[in-house]
């Protein structure tokens, strides 16, 4: 399995995750992140997109890097492609605070133990969002790269 580079934000956020043997990348993009998770001992890593362009760039670049054997790709918005109980972690990055909540929204009736944000714009909806739901913020830094600033959490699911 080939490691793909991360940029800053993405290796900024890889270093604040707990341990997890099995991990949602949900929204994974190019998928680089996934195959990090894979590479650092996770058992299952699930990587998923919600659009069909992304989704095939997804799954020719965990053909590439020889890591769609360690990282199963799933077509689907939020956590619909995840069964509850499949994983115990998510980790949502890139996106804006309407659609990591639309991700949080879901984590509960899966089993999710935490779950991992981090947010391009509208960030001042997510810790209140958190906190309503009696869920509990574990860790927050601002990564800054490329000139921009990505608030990241990780925030422990209620009752898990």
């Amino acid at each position: 399995m080939t490691t793909p580079r991360l940029n800053n934000r993405l290796r900024a956020l890889l270093e604040m995750l707990p341990p997890a043997e099995s991990i949602a990348d949900v929204g994974a993009g190019h998928g680089a992140l996934a195959v990090h998770l894979a590479h650092r001992g996770a058992g299952t890593v699930i990587a998923t997109e919600a659009a069909r362009g992304p989704y095939d760039e997804l799954c020719h670049n965990l053909e590439w890097w020889s890591a769609r054997g360690r990282v199963e790709p799933r077509f689907g918005a939020d956590l619909d492609p995840i069964d509850a109980g499949e994983v115990e972690a998510v980790v949502a990055a890139g996106m804006g605070a309407r659609n990591l909540l639309s991700i949080c929204a879901g984590a509960e009736q899966r089993g999710v133990r935490w779950i991992a944000l981090q947010c391009i714009q509208d960030a001042e909806l997510v810790e209140p969002w958190i906190e309503a739901r009696g869920w509990r913020v574990a860790a927050r830094q601002v990564v800054a790269d490329r000139g921009h600033n990505y608030p990241t959490w990780i925030a422990e699911v209620a009752g898990r």
